[in-house]
């Protein structure tokens, strides 16, 4: 193997390992989503928009060496593995945004009786150490 279909398969694994990490975090967040706070929701996409970008880095580098290397040095069986898992990361992706389209509606909804005065906190139960008690909260 020359050094160059050496670096271009050390660059073609990396890749890989890179989108395997991406998918799992965005299974985790697919299956956390729910149960999420909005604010929470909101660093994971930086998350997850920060490992797009470092994937879009590694595809430009990968694509340059294919350019050097031409693609008959391309791994077969690391091109497979990266077929699947672009497969798998766009199916994700699809069901991350139908999963956070839905969130949007229901905190719209929200929003919006919370506009028109349907809705209102009346009161909360404060934990001290003597115990709870009822805190009104005025608007």
């Amino acid at each position: 193997m020359s050094p160059a279909d050496s670096q271009l398969y050390q660059k073609m694994r990396s890749c890989n390992d890179h989108y395997g990490a991406m998918l799992r975090f965005m299974e985790n967040l697919y299956h956390d989503l729910p149960k999420l706070s909005p604010l929470v929701v909101r660093e994971s996409m930086r998350t997850l928009d920060q490992m797009q970008d470092q994937a879009r880095r590694l595809d430009s580098e990968l694509r340059q060496l294919v350019q050097q290397t031409g693609l008959e040095a391309l791994p077969e069986d690391l091109l497979s593995v990266r077929r699947r898992l672009l497969d798998e990361v766009q199916k994700s992706n699809s069901l991350l945004v139908d999963l956070l389209e839905g969130k949007i509606v229901l905190i719209e909804s929200e929003l919006r009786r919370n506009r028109q005065g349907q809705t209102a906190m009346n009161g909360y139960r404060q934990r001290s150490a003597g115990g709870g008690q009822l805190v009104r909260v005025n608007f």
